[in-house]
């Protein structure tokens, strides 16, 4: 699962933006943690298991996600429109558009009403696309599809599907985490958890 390697891979990159290191434990990858505004972002691996019939698959993300406070819900799914998604929105629902027409044909949006995507400004949008970014969850559940948390806490989360990114991607990963948080404090008040 996750190995010595992944020592060695993370504490690079939190040397290189003065984060803090944990080490692996057990079957959960390290991790870095830096804070931003107060926020504690956590940059990590993980490992995503689905099965299907009688066959289980393996899917590695590089996952970066943080807890903050708010005092309504906010739930907002973003995801690639890959076919297998397209077929289960077919019976999900309603699916939001924003005036982005690349960015609509790239990804679903799950959310109660338009205003709750305030916070999705274009520059966002775009590098949402650039980064390769699989997924965007605003929910109560910890690390994207850990337990739920209680109370006003929620959790920011993204994801893109490799282990082993370069350096600068992980500093553009940083860096829009960063505008999402500046976005969230404006749109919704967001506090630090």
């Amino acid at each position: 699962m996750f190995t010595e390697k992944d020592n060695i891979y993370w504490k690079a990159f939190s040397t290189s933006i003065d984060g803090s290191f944990i080490e692996r434990r057990y079957w959960h990858s390290p991790k870095v943690i830096y804070t931003y505004k107060d926020f504690s972002i956590v940059f990590d691996n993980h490992c995503f298991t689905s099965a299907v019939s009688t066959r289980s698959y393996e899917s590695f993300i590089t996952r970066i996600y943080c807890k903050f406070k708010h005092h309504k819900p906010i739930k907002i799914r973003i995801e690639k429109a890959s076919f297998l998604n397209r077929l289960i929105n077919l019976f999900q629902g309603h699916l939001l558009k924003t005036k982005n027409s690349i960015f609509n044909k790239q990804y679903q949006i799950h959310a109660p009403k338009m205003e709750s995507l305030a916070f999705l400004r274009p520059e966002i949008q775009n590098k949402l696309i650039d980064l390769n970014i699989e997924g965007l969850f605003i929910d109560q559940q910890e690390g994207i599809w850990g337990e739920p948390l209680i109370g006003n806490n929620f959790e920011i989360a993204i994801y893109v599907e490799s282990t082993r990114l370069e350096l600068s991607e992980l500093l553009a990963l940083k860096k829009l985490f960063e505008h999402i948080i500046d976005a969230l404090c404006d749109t919704y008040a967001i506090q630090s958890s």
